[in-house]
């Protein structure tokens, strides 16, 4: 594609980059009593963004979150849709972008979410 979306935990914002030139051309920030943006998925309208907020063992973040949300880059708003259990780290949308697939790095599940409003729509344990 054109854009490819970067999540940054320190500044707790997503940035969207021009992949010709491997310039950021826009930034949106995340709100961080939310914690901040970790696991990213674009979705099938190319300006929205989907992410989950979890905690990230490699430095001390004081805000870890557990939330799922969206960033549409055409209004440069990011809207927080619900919370999630566990420490979600890993996202990917559906091809037809109607499920959300969330691994946990706590936990040995896979939720599928609602992207319209973050809802757990179904939780699938993993074998040990």
């Amino acid at each position: 594609g054109r854009e490819a979306y970067v999540a940054d935990k320190l500044s707790c914002d997503i940035r969207e980059i021009e992949t010709a030139t491997f310039r950021v051309v826009a930034t949106v920030g995340w709100p961080p009593s939310h914690g901040c943006p970790y696991g990213l998925a674009s979705g099938a309208d190319e300006s929205t963004v989907y992410t989950v907020t979890g905690s990230d063992q490699t430095f001390k973040q004081t805000d870890a979150g557990h939330a799922f949300g969206s960033v549409d880059f055409a209004t440069a708003q990011a809207h927080v849709s619900g919370d999630l259990r566990g420490d979600p780290v890993t996202l990917a949308l559906s091809p037809d972008g109607t499920t959300g697939y969330i691994v946990d790095a706590d936990r040995p599940v896979i939720d599928l979410v609602d992207p319209r409003d973050g809802s757990i729509k179904r939780t699938f344990t993993l074998p040990h």
